[in-house]
């Protein structure tokens, strides 16, 4: 009778330790996972309202630059279809229309800024890539229907014609005049700059349709607003909302688009976890002793030996500049050729990347980065030119998919690195001048596979870590996977 009390007693007590010391740890844990959400949360609140004021003083700056062409009627006055004015007349104003035109946007990164009349007649920079966009004409009406706000006469626009690469600012000028400045979206990368804290946080810029301007996952750009976080921010105008997965902020910038942060509730808390592991490991140390002082008191009174065991289980269409295909389009095309083909036939996939390529828009200008963006897509269309997919995944970087039918995968991978040593000297040839300038090169990741199975995101990594590796050992050189 007196061994079934003291047994009793050791299991009451050894599980009463146990339960205070889970509730102890599980409250101090939930007090301390509450005190850093809300420590994060007020950090990016504030950082995502910072991001916010950046790029209205960003887009304020721009439209201060257009709005100066006001200052002065013989600016904002001309006309060109003015029948008053002679040939002479007309050039002078268009000159000195120029002259201003170049004072003001000299020191800026625009990739356009310039007047464009009713009559489709230009002043200033339009680039060749806005005027590509309109081959039957309508620039004018096009940029005309952007402009949002009647009080003001101007508006921001994305997308235009499929071009995703730039914004556009518009305002009208005079009745048959409009201002159009657009800059590149990867330039706001000066501007959506946070803290290293926050390096998990992914930030957006979207437009009222939920449409990405801007990401830090540049990927992104031109999709839609993922719809979880659609739905969580339903009926927020500005602020911040978490849910058991994601917090997530909303600031309105001036011009009705907003600034959108979102960071897992899991990183937030990813230190805390680690030290709440560590926490709970010392706690349950602290428990087997405790139990086991007990049972030790147990075998004392009943002189007798006992063992004890103990288990602790612990608990991823076509691109307008080049006309090759576009990151989506290529995606699709390459999964339904994959499919249909891939255990019939040998192919590749290869990434590649321009080493360099910011020298050529920093010391040569962006309209000159554009001609070898196109440049380039002419060369990989010279190359391959059989049972080939080229695609523009965004910037600077290429994918190709290419078939070898009837090829055995030795006479194939012959065949690839013979393409690629041919790749190699056209782009040394092609681009003799640039290379001299600014060392611009190219680095390529090739994965070569054999009959069989394949998916598009699998042989997309295998391709892309080989591109990685290439630019990590060196640059300008391929590299070859299987």
């Amino acid at each position: 009778m007196l061994h079934k009390i003291q047994l009793t007693m050791t299991i009451i007590f050894s599980l009463g330790i146990l339960m205070v010391a889970i509730v102890v740890t599980g409250l101090t844990l939930s007090s301390s996972n509450t005190t850093l959400r809300q420590q994060v949360s007020v950090l990016v609140s504030a950082n995502s309202k910072q991001l916010e004021l950046n790029i209205d003083n960003y887009i304020r700056e721009v439209q201060q630059k257009a709005a100066l062409l006001f200052s002065s009627e013989e600016y904002y006055g001309y006309d060109p279809l003015d029948t008053t004015l002679d040939d002479y007349k007309k050039l002078q104003r268009e000159k000195a229309i120029n002259e201003k035109i170049v004072d003001l946007g000299i020191m800026e990164n625009f990739s356009d800024f310039g007047i464009i009349y009713s009559d489709e007649s230009t002043i200033g920079w339009i680039s060749q890539v806005t005027k590509a966009m309109f081959p039957k004409g309508g620039m004018y009406e096009t940029f005309a229907k952007t402009i949002q706000n009647p009080q003001t006469s101007d508006g921001w626009s994305f997308g235009i014609n499929g071009n995703y690469d730039r914004l556009y600012y518009t305002k009208r000028l005079n009745p048959h005049a409009l201002v159009v400045a657009s800059i590149y979206n990867r330039e706001l990368e000066s501007v959506f700059e946070f803290p290293k804290a926050l390096n998990d946080m992914t930030v957006r810029l979207v437009n009222a349709d939920d449409q990405i301007l801007y990401s830090s996952r540049q990927r992104e750009v031109s999709t839609m607003l993922p719809e979880h976080i659609v739905s969580l921010l339903s009926g927020v105008e500005s602020g911040s909302v978490m849910d058991s997965e994601y917090l997530v902020t909303k600031d309105s910038c001036q011009n009705g688009w907003h600034v959108i942060c979102t960071i897992s509730v899991e990183s937030m808390t990813r230190e805390n976890s680690i030290a709440a592991q560590k926490t709970i490991l010392i706690v349950a140390c602290i428990c087997c002793v405790l139990i086991l002082g007990g049972i030790f008191v147990y075998t004392v009174f009943n002189r007798s030996v006992s063992g004890i065991v103990t288990d602790l289980n612990d608990k991823a269409s076509h691109d307008l500049m080049t006309g090759l295909l576009n990151k989506a389009s290529f995606e699709s095309f390459v999964t339904n050729e994959i499919a249909a083909v891939s255990e019939t036939q040998v192919s590749s996939f290869i990434m590649l990347d321009l080493d360099n390529f910011k020298k050529v828009n920093d010391q040569l200008g962006h309209s000159v980065g554009d001609e070898v963006i196109i440049r380039m897509a002419k060369l990989l269309q010279n190359a391959f030119t059989e049972n080939v997919l080229i695609g523009r995944m965004g910037g600077d970087e290429f994918a190709i998919y290419r078939n070898y039918p009837e090829l055995s995968f030795e006479e194939a991978n012959e065949m690839a690195h013979d393409e690629i040593h041919h790749l190699y000297n056209c782009f040394k040839r092609e681009f003799e001048k640039e290379r001299d300038i600014c060392q611009i090169s190219v680095s390529s990741g090739i994965y070569l596979m054999d009959k069989g199975k394949y998916h598009f995101e699998d042989v997309y990594k295998r391709a892309d870590s080989a591109l990685y590796e290439a630019k990590r050992s060196g640059k300008a050189r391929p590299n070859y996977v299987s």
